[in-house]
């Protein structure tokens, strides 16, 4: 929940610039990527000073968020820290997609998300505990990662 509320809070910068990232795109192809570069950079630096001041009051924050039995959640904490910093990327790449007008490619990608990290975290939770399950939503990421850079390639290319 807690990763969850901070992706959320970072994410604004994606909400806030959406309009005129979808303006640009259609008007201006490399204002568009200084944008997303802008906002990109502006996500990570906030997820990255999140993630940092988790870490720097680690045994703290696992005792208030998880309770008595936080000390044993170590790597729940570490998987949703991972998660808090890629949040962004499967955002940017639906806006994306959308702007670019093939909106018809999220379902499918977002299935085969979802997909992955079920066989992925399902098992895993089984075995591990609940931190697996953070940590396959995470692997599962790879599939925006690589969609994201393929798209990326393509857009710099043309502009």
């Amino acid at each position: 929940r807690v990763s969850t509320a901070v992706v959320g809070a970072c994410l604004l910068i994606h909400t806030a610039a959406y309009p005129k990232l979808a303006q640009l795109y259609a008007s201006d192809r490399s204002a568009y990527l200084r944008l997303l570069r802008i906002v990109l950079a502006g996500y990570l630096a906030m997820a990255t000073a999140a993630t940092l001041g988790a870490v720097l009051a680690w045994k703290s924050l696992l005792l208030f968020v998880l309770g008595a039995q936080g000390a044993s959640h170590g790597p729940l904490l570490a998987a949703a820290l991972v998660w808090v910093l890629l949040g962004i990327f499967g955002t940017a790449l639906t806006g994306y997609l959308t702007v670019r007008g093939e909106g018809h490619r999220v379902l499918p990608l977002t299935v085969k998300i979802l997909t992955l990290s079920l066989v992925m975290g399902v098992p895993g939770v089984l075995a591990w505990g609940p931190w697996a399950w953070m940590a396959a939503l995470c692997a599962a990421q790879v599939l925006v990662l690589a969609a994201g850079w393929q798209a990326w390639t393509l857009e710099t290319k043309r502009s």
